[in-house]
């Protein structure tokens, strides 16, 4: 048994797997909240017209509830490009902060792989009775 999962359109030629980068997202934000207004204030006029049962109100609450789904797959994947920067900008900065402490205390740095080689990293501190 195979599950097909439907291919989610932002417009008729872009998907929410076109979208890659943060600035894609942004740009897809942008158009699904004005499509989304759009077809509210459409689906507005239909019942003001009384037509809240018709075949073009129908149709744009079928459109309504894609456009709210690729919204919230640009709204997941804008989360994961985020939690991606902020891994990454964490993993720069401990390998720069590596590479200063090599460069400026070699002999500690030497020391502390020593350690982490040997197993020995582990740091148990006790609060200083000042500090309880």
């Amino acid at each position: 048994m195979t599950v097909e999962i439907p291919t989610i359109y932002i417009t008729d030629d872009w998907t929410v797997d076109d979208i890659h980068t943060e600035d894609d997202c942004d740009d897809a934000h942008a158009l699904l909240t004005a499509l989304i207004v759009s077809i509210e204030a459409r689906m507005d006029d239909l019942e003001i017209a009384g037509e809240a049962l018709s075949i073009d109100y129908k149709r744009c609450k079928s459109a309504l509830r894609w456009k709210k789904a690729a919204m919230q797959v640009v709204n997941t994947k804008r989360g994961k490009l985020n939690r991606l920067r902020q891994e990454q900008y964490h993993t720069d900065r401990k390998s720069r902060l590596c590479a200063y402490f090599a460069a400026m205390h070699p002999v500690e740095y030497e020391r502390a792989i020593r350690h982490v080689e040997a197993g020995t990293d582990t740091l148990v501190t006790k609060p200083s009775r000042a500090a309880q």
